[in-house]
């Protein structure tokens, strides 16, 4: 592709700090912006239930919705407040707690709203390191990420 142009979007800007990041105001700024915008990601769907483009949604989905929607939230309070010391321990921990919340959170969606997934081409990921470049057209593949491939180096 000559003629494209690549603009480098850090992940992990230089403003944040690795060690100590709990104590510095620019990382916790960072974590803030970031959790926001998390957080408006979760809005969306409730919203486009609220102004529907096309056909009207029946009164299941709109049940099934919610019901999601209560669980997930209830099992992301339970999950986190149990999983505030996590914040201290090593990040293999930290990253080992967060499989275990998105897994929970992939029951829900298999259990509730009947979504469930299958893995292809897992083989063909290289183990000597790749990038995985992905444009989200949910939430649902930031949860299932960690779950599939696990906890990768940090660089």
């Amino acid at each position: 592709m000559p003629e494209s142009e690549i603009i480098p979007h850090p992940v992990f800007p230089d403003q944040a700090a690795r060690e100590y990041w709990w104590a510095r105001r620019e990382t916790a700024a960072l974590l803030v912006t970031e959790y926001g915008k998390y957080l408006a990601s979760l809005a969306r769907p409730f919203i486009e239930g609220l102004v529907p483009a096309g056909q009207p949604r029946s009164g299941d989905e709109v049940g099934t919705a919610l019901a999601f929607n209560f669980a997930f939230f209830a099992w992301t309070a339970i999950a986190g407040t149990i999983g505030l010391p996590f914040l201290f321990a090593p990040r293999t921990a930290a990253m080992k707690f967060g499989r275990f919340w998105s897994g929970g959170v992939l029951a829900l969606l298999r259990i509730i709203v009947g979504l469930d997934y299958q893995i292809r081409g897992l083989d063909r990921i290289p183990r000597d390191g790749c990038i995985i470049a992905m444009k989200h057209q949910s939430a649902w593949d930031t949860l299932i990420l960690p779950v599939v491939l696990g906890d990768p180096p940090a660089f």
